[in-house]
């Protein structure tokens, strides 16, 4: 990139890296003064890019998400495997990126924000739990789901119960391992699924 829209992108970047690396070490919280400080900008630059603190928070929480559908959820984590083995393989990949992740327990168990930052976290896991919705839709059709709840229901407690089993392993004193981890996922899946 080169001219503004390069300085631009630069500025936003180092403003989104600065914010987490102040919400890692604010524990979930972070200030506007510190995140320009860290950045080398001025506060007021702060504000001409993310005009209030949840904007810039939220922001970071979208960042988190994109990273995690690159790592995770837009690939085909498996492609000449078999359904199950290769959703096995996405639940690890996803367990595997948050545990790699030191924004993954703030992002899992809240930030502190206002409207903007739920705002993001329901888009994205209101998203994640549409394409799980879909991925179980085709795998009933090709007869690998028994379970007679609807789709769109089994998907939001799918992934409700990956989220709260990823968020407690990450606050452990003494954190399971990702494979510990991902195999009580998919197990609970299988089972909820009726594989």
């Amino acid at each position: 990139m080169t001219g503004k829209s390069g300085k631009k992108a630069e500025t936003r970047g180092a403003l989104l890296d600065a914010a987490e690396a102040a919400l890692i070490d604010g524990k979930g919280d972070c200030e506007i003064s510190d995140v320009a400080r860290r950045a080398g900008v001025s506060i007021g630059l702060s504000y001409h890019y993310y005009d209030s603190k949840d904007a810039l928070v939220a922001a970071v929480v979208e960042r988190f998400y994109r990273r995690l559908d690159e790592a995770a959820m837009a690939i085909n984590p498996l492609p000449a495997g078999e359904w199950a083995s290769r959703e096995a393989r996405r639940v690890r990949l996803v367990v595997e990126f948050l545990f790699g992740a030191p924004l993954a327990p703030f992002v899992l168990g809240g930030l502190a924000g206002g409207p903007l930052v739920q705002a993001a976290e329901i888009e994205a896991r209101g998203r994640y739990a549409a394409l799980a919705s879909e991925n179980f839709s085709r795998a009933r059709r090709v007869g690998l789901i028994g379970a007679e709840t609807p789709d769109r229901l089994l998907a939001v407690q799918a992934m409700g119960g990956l989220w709260a089993v990823i968020e407690a392993a990450l606050r452990e004193r003494k954190r399971p391992s990702t494979q510990t981890v991902a195999e009580a996922i998919w197990a609970n899946m299988a089972a909820m699924l009726r594989l």
